[in-house]
């Protein structure tokens, strides 16, 4: 598969400005980012950033440069952070790294280790499905199908992650990885050193905050792999000199698979990693740390078995959702949940007959109340299902869903996509999320720009981000091509 390494900086330059590297969580089809950034990046072509700066100021003086979505995780109160960042920094950002002998040092850095083998560098796409779809499709052969294939060398598998990777990566890290400690300490803030300019930047956007790369993009991914392939550079340069043998390690990014024949040379490897992740401010996650003495079995995720089990007892549709029901509740969160809901909307969409409906929409709302990835399709479910009842019994069906999803905090993701059902039936609501506004076509801000100034600030001001085109040409039902990992840019 072709990953970014593979890319000349010119080419790369363009792959970070591609509206899908920007946000690589899923939104309906009419928000649109590829136009402001390739605004944005015909202006700044050669020039500082800075030099749009307002006199004396620094965007890290300001609250809310980025944008940012709080991800309900589980129903209750715990959330992940994703967040857009301020596209002008972004821009000025993926034109840095991509300078050229800027890019060849990164690269350079990204180069596989001896003995840690890294598997989640970003790829790209080489037809016409997503690099989304791509990423999970080499996660698949590298790391499923890897761990199935080790199984015949050794007999354990030991699998540890970190807690809150990218909250916790240390900003001035990179500087590190790319270019030592010695040479960062004598040229500290010094922005001719790539890692330097990276973490200046980083920390404009976060209000001066040195701890945590913001989550949502491709340009985040790559960043961190650069702290992590440090890591494992440090890991294997102690492995080497104790003279550990007889193990094998693979990493999907924060994710540790560790592979042996004797249960103590696993947890030596737990030690180290441990060990270099805490002095980087990184921590691994005790709860998730596990071992198996059957590999094979370890190899497949618990819901997919789960899943495998259970698939061929489903009749019905309303049988169907209840089995998913169960394996939302047993297993949440996971990919099996999330294909298995996509082939339930396909199923929905062939026209085949649907009973019970609102019993059906009961239980959607309850998984994707707790199950954050399912937003898209549950959201594509839901429009399907409405789409049965006259005008009257549809509104009162949602307001039931509103009131239920109301005690439900950090909805703004889930928001976003309800917004879609209901664009053609229920206009008249006020959300409290900036991009539901904009879509609703208020005069609100998605980022703060009141550091910039120039064509820059009126560029900001002036680009949509709505595609009014595609939005006046929404069907009510949603599609699968709207829903669809495994999809085209929407055309």
């Amino acid at each position: 598969m072709k990953t970014i390494l593979d890319l000349e900086s010119t080419d790369a330059k363009k792959f970070f400005l591609e509206g899908n590297s920007y946000c690589t969580f899923n939104l309906p089809p009419y928000i649109c980012f590829e136009d402001l950034l390739k605004n944005l990046s015909r202006t700044l072509e050669g020039k500082d950033l800075r030099s749009y700066y307002r006199k004396s100021q620094d965007p890290k003086s300001y609250e809310d440069v980025n944008y940012h979505l709080f991800n309900n995780k589980d129903g209750r109160y715990s959330w992940r952070h994703l967040q857009l960042m301020h596209p002008a920094i972004y821009v000025f950002l993926v034109h840095t790294i991509t300078e050229e002998t800027n890019w060849t040092l990164i690269k350079g850095s990204l180069k596989q280790s001896k003995l840690v083998e890294c598997t989640s560098i970003p790829v790209i796409s080489q037809n016409k499905q997503s690099n989304k779809a791509t990423q999970i499709e080499n996660w698949l052969e590298k790391i499923e199908k890897r761990t199935m294939t080790l199984s015949l060398e050794y007999d354990y598998l030991y699998q540890t992650d970190l807690v809150d990777c990218y909250g916790s990566i240390y900003t001035h890290s990179l500087v590190w990885a790319l270019h030592g400690k010695p040479l960062s300490k004598k040229r500290r803030g010094d922005c001719s050193l790539v890692g330097n300019a990276i973490d200046r930047l980083l920390q404009s956007m976060s209000n001066g905050q040195t701890n945590g790369i913001p989550q949502g993009s491709v340009l985040s991914d790559l960043l961190s792999e650069i702290v992590l392939s440090y890591t494992d550079r440090l890991i294997t340069e102690e492995l080497l000199k104790i003279k550990l043998k007889d193990f094998q390690i693979l990493r999907y990014r924060d994710d540790y698979k560790i592979f042996v024949n004797n249960p103590e040379t696993a947890e030596t490897i737990i030690k180290i990693i441990s060990e270099f992740m805490m002095s980087l401010g990184l921590k691994v996650n005790d709860a998730k740390t596990s071992s198996s003495d059957n590999i094979l079995l370890a190899a497949l995720k618990p819901d997919k078995l789960h899943w495998i089990v259970k698939k061929s007892s489903s009749k019905n549709l309303l049988e169907q959702i209840q089995i998913l029901h169960v394996l939302a509740e047993k297993y949440p969160h996971s990919g099996s949940l999330e294909k298995e809901l996509r082939e339930y909307f396909k199923l929905l969409d062939s026209g085949c007959n649907i009973y019970s409906s609102e019993t059906i929409v009961s239980y959607i709302i309850d998984i994707i109340s707790k199950n954050p990835r399912t937003y898209p399709v549950g959201s594509g479910i839901l429009s399907r299902l409405l789409s049965n009842f006259n005008l009257s019994t549809k509104k009162k069906i949602w307001a039931k869903v509103k009131k239920k999803l109301s005690k439900v905090p950090n909805t703004a993701y889930l928001d976003i996509w309800l917004q879609r059902i209901t664009l053609k039936f229920d206009k008249k609501t006020n959300p409290s999320d900036l991009i539901c506004q904009k879509v609703l076509g208020e005069d609100v801000h998605i980022w703060n720009s009141d550091w910039l100034k120039g064509k820059l600030e009126k560029i900001m001001k002036t680009t949509p981000i709505i595609d009014l085109d595609i939005l006046e040409n929404l069907d009510e039902v949603m599609t699968s091509k709207e829903i669809e990992l495994f999809r085209p840019p929407y055309e």
